[in-house]
């Protein structure tokens, strides 16, 4: 889990240019090492993690506009869940969209509508993470690594999004 003291009120989003695609500006930011910081394992992670979510994005967003109330089948919300749960472990409760939220259940099989709802908020919440706990880095962006000093670009999957 990452290191940085987070509040609880919310936070503006000054730099809201693209919604859940590539935001490489650096706004006011100090090029540097200052601020929270992130384990290399955990940075890697959720690289992968995010790149889960932006694709069952994707692919649930088109099921979502074909029939919006139409249940999930098994096979995908379990992948799904798979990926919200290691998400809800990166971002810790000062990130998480919702605190109470763990995973869709199964047994109660939400609609792709709900499931879209729910990836967007997991995917702006990971886009605010990310630039909290990165830097820019010449044309990219840049993990705040605890305990290496490997660069592990922070850029974010904009080639997988989700809105065409």
């Amino acid at each position: 889990m990452a290191n940085g003291d987070q509040s609880d009120e919310p936070q503006e989003d000054a730099e809201d240019e693209s919604e859940y695609g590539d935001d490489n500006s650096s706004g006011d930011e100090e090029e540097g090492e200052e601020g929270p910081t992130i384990s290399a394992t955990d940075a890697r992670s959720f690289v992968k993690v995010e790149g889960q979510l932006h694709s069952f994005m994707q692919e649930i967003g088109v099921i979502s506009k074909k029939k919006p109330d139409g249940a999930m089948n098994k096979f995908k919300l379990k992948y799904i869940n798979q990926a919200v749960v290691t998400a809800n472990g990166l971002l810790g409760e000062s990130h998480r969209p919702f605190n109470d939220f763990e995973k869709f259940d199964e047994d109660d099989m939400p609609t792709a509508s709900d499931v879209v709802t729910m990836l967007a908020q997991y995917l702006r919440s990971m886009r605010k993470f990310r630039q909290e706990f990165s830097y820019p880095d010449a044309s990219s962006r840049r993990w705040r690594l605890s305990d290496s000093e490997e660069w592990i670009s922070a850029r974010s999957p904009s080639a997988l999004s989700w809105e065409e």
